[in-house]
């Protein structure tokens, strides 16, 4: 998932400007930074995958040191401290976790269809036997159900 690699490293060079800009003084510069990084989070939050919500969870962890930086050194003002609490309540990792486990059950319950019958026997003997049962079946129009 190459698209991951570019939201860590975008919120990465985004920390980084964000204390450089604290650094020399110029706080308006490290606002816009600070909220540019909630603002990938929600990006990476709109694909489903658990790759994604870790990547979302790395993005606001990436925000929090230049943000504790200013509240350290009192650059910020009120209504900027109001602004990132409003971008921060709109990221809710619990809310897309349910969406997020039924993708990834999905996507195993695919690739366990996929597989040939002589692997999935294999697997069968190794302790997986039923998971056909609990997550797909086949429907009589010739697609596959799952739940």
């Amino acid at each position: 998932m190459p698209h991951l690699t570019v939201f860590a490293v975008f919120s990465e060079v985004l920390q980084l400007e964000a204390l450089a800009s604290l650094r020399i003084g110029d706080p308006s510069a490290a606002f816009e930074r600070v909220l540019a990084i909630p603002r990938l989070a929600k990006l990476a939050l709109d694909d489903p995958s658990l790759m994604n919500l870790l990547a979302s969870e790395n993005c606001c962890r990436a925000v929090m040191q230049p943000v504790w930086e200013g509240i350290y050194d009192r650059v910020w003002v009120d209504e900027q401290l109001r602004e990132i609490e409003n971008v921060f309540s709109q990221i809710d990792f619990l809310e897309s976790a349910p969406r997020v486990l039924r993708f990834e059950r999905a996507m195993v319950c695919s690739t366990l269809i996929n597989q040939d019958s002589s692997q999935l026997s294999s697997m069968s003997k190794r302790g997986l036997a039923g998971w056909r049962g609990m997550c797909v079946w086949h429907r009589e129009d010739g697609g596959i159900g799952m739940q």
